[in-house]
């Protein structure tokens, strides 16, 4: 088991989305060869699937959840979220009823995992177990004829790992409104706690060499960030705001994302912010 879980832990380190068969997949470039070794089963019933999905330990085979998404008449995902050791594994396939083919389309891992049946989406959430990291990842992950997109990919400091943390209000990429900003001072700081107070955590200076403040990576002007919210503290506005780490002139913080495409969210002052 301990050399199946080096290889499954191998998928937390990126992914790239590609064209597998007739359907765009979401996966780490290093695990094409497990989706090549899936394809070249042959699943000729469903009974077949799961044998092969739920073959790794007999322990968990009652403690999967299995469901389906019809996303065409002629079109069902089959996903299986799969308990394995302190993390969870997420497989899908997508069933073909007319040809009976059965084609993988995601395979990863995960901490939790939220539903929405009406927009056929699932949320992943990500965490590194023994302290690995103070980051968690957010996947949404939409589920549509052609195959699998994201509607949301970012990474957020995490109270998970007790780190000073500002709870948000709800944010829906479905239903809240989204403003955005631009950046108007070189090296500008993207904090993890709305505060400019200094903090005692060493830990988190130790991840984000921070020495003593919230700052976890510094923003190049003339950058435009998405503003998911707003909060007045310390006489000041500071705005929620997602961004590319490709816009950091320093960074202390994305070497603890997920996967290559991952964003961060996390707080900025309003003060030298033009929004649009």
């Amino acid at each position: 088991m301990q050399n199946i879980n080096r290889i499954l832990f191998s998928l937390l380190l990126g992914f790239s989305t590609v064209s597998y068969g007739q359907y765009n997949t979401y996966i780490e470039s290093s695990d094409e060869i497990i989706f090549n070794k899936i394809e070249e089963q042959n699943f000729e019933t469903e009974v077949d699937l799961d044998q092969y999905v739920l073959r790794w330990d007999d322990e968990k085979k009652e403690d999967y959840t299995k469901m389906y998404m019809n996303l065409t008449p002629e079109i069902k995902a089959i996903v299986y979220l799969y308990p394995w050791g302190e993390t969870n594994f997420i497989y899908t396939f997508y069933l073909d009823k007319k040809s009976n083919d059965y084609t993988p389309v995601l395979f990863t891992n995960y901490s939790s995992s939220q539903i929405e049946a009406r927009q056929k989406d699932i949320t992943l959430t990500q965490n590194r177990c023994c302290g690995e990291s103070v980051v968690c990842g957010k996947l949404t992950i939409h589920f549509n004829e052609e195959g699998i997109s994201l509607i949301e990919n970012y990474g957020v400091v995490d109270s998970y790992n007790n780190v000073k943390h500002f709870e948000v209000p709800d944010y829906s990429p479905y239903y809240s409104t989204v403003k955005w900003g631009i950046i108007q001072n070189e090296g500008y700081n993207l904090r993890s706690y709305p505060s400019m107070e200094k903090h005692q955590d060493e830990d988190f200076n130790s991840f984000f060499n921070a020495n003593g403040e919230y700052t976890i990576a510094k923003i190049k002007k003339n950058t435009r960030v998405k503003i998911l919210d707003t909060v007045d503290l310390e006489d000041r506005t500071w705005l929620y705001v997602e961004v590319n780490p490709e816009n950091f002139s320093e960074d202390n913080v994305s070497a603890y994302l997920y996967n290559s495409d991952q964003n961060i969210r996390a707080w900025i002052s309003a003060n030298f912010v033009t929004i649009e």
